[in-house]
């Protein structure tokens, strides 16, 4: 039995539980995770994770040092699931199929997407596959919107990608809330349409705007910590801390209208 398939179910159930918003999980008295995967993700010098009988429970505080424990294993001994490299393959020679029916104006938005999938590692590092292009959660119907993009590390987690030039924009201000509304959106859909796959592990998402340092606006404070996570297993520094004022924040389980604008 691989990595994938040894302990995939248990990493779904917990980053589920963290994309609710949950810090206890009740399992069945005869499907309890092994004492290995809680190890893995609790160490023994922290025990970020307690037990009593059959459920598992943590604190918010703790959050943080459990998802990058997770990603950390993922990253480590998982193994690349068949169909990445040819969706990446076939998605990238889409993307850049499109520049050639671009007004002036899409292929700005466009340049910054290219900027954003030949630097991963300044953006959002480890998330080094494209998975979509201009995913349509309702395909026979526009009225659903076009995702900019998803990416995934390959192992099972993907990150939900919307881009916003807002720099030079007279409206900066609903453009960079619109970018973090609308990856919000696309991932719920997504979390809808694939989070039952089994091996689709975590779904998160981040909208990208051509600010100074072209800042990065998390969909919440999980996604953040999965970004994040990923950031410090790459060894990148710039990586802004928590709650950071000029962020916008969502529950994963609430509706658009109730994201809040933290700042100019």
């Amino acid at each position: 039995m691989s990595e994938n398939d040894k302990f995939k179910k248990w990493f779904k159930i917990l980053f589920n539980a963290f994309h609710q918003e949950e810090t206890v999980i009740e399992f069945p008295h005869d499907s309890y995770p092994p004492k290995e995967f809680l190890d893995i993700v609790s160490p023994n010098k922290s025990k970020s994770i307690k037990c009593i009988e059959n459920v598992i429970y943590w604190s918010k505080v703790d959050e943080p040092e459990i998802i990058q424990q997770a990603i950390n294993y993922i990253e480590d001994h998982f193994v690349l699931l068949d169909t990445t490299k040819n969706d990446h393959d076939e998605q990238w020679q889409a993307f850049k199929d499109k520049e050639n029916v671009l007004n002036k104006q899409e292929k700005m938005e466009w340049e910054l997407q290219k900027d954003i999938l030949e630097n991963i590692d300044d953006f959002v590092p480890g998330f080094k596959f494209l998975h979509k292009y201009e995913w349509m959660p309702s395909p026979n119907n526009h009225k659903g919107g076009i995702n900019d993009f998803i990416l995934t590390n390959g192992k099972g987690i993907f990150a939900i990608v919307e881009t916003k030039r807002v720099d030079k924009s007279k409206e900066k201000k609903s453009r960079k809330f619109k970018v973090i509304e609308q990856a919000t959106r696309y991932k719920q859909a997504f979390v809808e349409q694939r989070l039952q796959e089994p091996d689709v592990i975590a779904i998160v998402a981040v909208g990208i705007t051509d600010e100074s340092l072209k800042k990065r606006y998390w969909s919440g404070l999980y996604d953040e910590n999965v970004f994040r996570a990923f950031n410090i297993k790459y060894g990148n520094g710039d990586f802004p801390e928590p709650v950071n004022k000029g962020l916008f924040y969502a529950s994963a389980n609430s509706s658009s209208s109730s994201i809040n604008f933290l700042s100019n």
